[in-house]
């Protein structure tokens, strides 16, 4: 089934499911678009013409997304005239998407389907995040109990390490000096110093 419609002066085939790209409609992206002026519709070989037939029929279509076509440049000149001008022009376009073909009735189902269709879509969508948000979260929590424990593990290791240095300079510390020669323990004796330094005897003047 297809349907032929007029827009803006211009004449398209479109069927449901079809991605149109016509002239700029206003509207917000989402909104549903009526196209009444119809010139055809055709069902299984079936040619409804007519305007007083078609008035029963329109054709239904969803707003996708508004932009600005590519530029194009229009010069114009005068031979020998010195007459030179260059202008830019961007047309707006409109991106639709055919969603239902024939009369309000039948326009009604197919939204209503749609509109469950679409409900279901995106309770899959949220219920896929929802898991993706919670795989993320645990992830995170897997990682930082893992730096946390490896945390532990650096500090038990550095305070053990830090308690044996302490327990060998003690060690150094408290043993007594051996003898070198009897292996007997001996203790330091501090000595006093000489307070007068004796003076070099003086060479004899005869020898």
């Amino acid at each position: 089934m297809y349907a032929i419609v007029r827009q803006s002066g211009k004449q398209y085939r479109v069927s449901v499911g079809d991605e149109l790209v016509c002239d700029r409609i206003k509207g917000k992206i989402g909104e549903s678009v009526k196209f009444d002026k119809l010139l055809l519709i055709s069902d299984s070989g079936n040619n409804i013409v007519g305007s007083e037939e078609l008035a029963k029929y329109h054709v239904e279509a969803e707003l996708v997304e508004n932009f600005d076509d590519e530029k194009i440049n229009v010069f114009k000149y005068k031979s020998k005239k010195g007459y030179r001008r260059l202008l830019g022009h961007r047309q707006q376009k409109s991106k639709i998407i055919i969603e239902a073909i024939g009369t309000e009735k039948d326009t009604k189902i197919a939204k209503k389907a749609r509109d469950e269709e679409k409900a279901a879509a995106a309770k899959d969508m949220a219920t896929a995040k929802a898991a993706k948000a919670a795989k993320v979260k645990a992830s995170k929590a897997a990682k930082a109990e893992t730096v946390k424990k490896a945390k532990k593990a650096k500090e038990a290791k550095e305070t053990k390490a830090a308690k044996q240095t302490k327990a060998t300079k003690v060690t150094k510390a408290a043993k007594p000096a051996k003898d070198s020669a009897g292996g007997k323990t001996t203790k330091a004796v501090k000595r006093d110093k000489p307070s007068v330094k004796s003076k070099p005897k003086k060479k004899d003047a005869d020898k």
